[in-house]
């Protein structure tokens, strides 16, 4: 499952970058890569304080919500990119 979630989310905004960019697509693509770093140091420890605070339950359904939401997003320009 996690590996259907990364390609929704990871795969199509590399993809999409090259159709918009033709000049610097290079550091586009880079500053796209840099997306999910970021992410990750973000979230991290945003997590971790609702761990915290609220406990594992509600932490849980906080990931599987945005999960879902950026997953649905993403599908959404899958599916502009096949159309």
């Amino acid at each position: 499952m996690a590996g259907v979630g990364f390609g929704f989310m990871y795969l199509p905004s590399i993809v999409m970058v090259s159709f918009y960019f033709d000049k610097r697509r290079a550091l586009a693509t880079g500053i796209a890569v840099c997306g999910s770093g970021v992410g990750t140091f973000v979230l991290a420890p945003f997590f971790n304080f609702l761990v915290t605070e609220y406990g594992w339950k509600v932490s849980r359904r906080n990931r599987a919500t945005l999960a879902y939401y950026f997953d649905s997003f993403q599908l959404i320009q899958v599916l502009i990119l096949i159309i």
